[in-house]
């Protein structure tokens, strides 16, 4: 496959697109899973030295970080929706 044809199929995918979206569909998933390894790591890791609070740690605070990077938009929604409880507003 050529150059062209190549760069012409990458943007037929939509990946580069003005507002950003096909980055952001593109590339947060990939983080997102080198993220869930990092922490299945870590988490063998902490469950092997018997550190079972640390583990749970771990766990809770990869919750939101999972959110935001495979569902962003609902992410910016929730907190979006806990900023207008917090602080009222409409």
């Amino acid at each position: 496959m050529s150059l062209i044809a190549h760069a012409d199929l990458v943007l037929a995918a939509g990946i580069f697109r003005d507002d950003g979206s096909g980055i952001k569909n593109a590339v947060l998933p990939f983080l997102g899973t080198i993220l869930i390894i990092a922490l299945v790591v870590k988490l063998l890791r902490e469950w092997g030295k018997d550190n079972f609070g640390q583990m749970i740690t771990v766990a809770v605070a990869a919750v939101p970080v999972v959110l935001f990077l495979f569902l962003p938009d609902q992410g910016i929604a929730i907190l979006k929706a806990i900023g207008q409880t917090v602080f009222g507003g409409g």
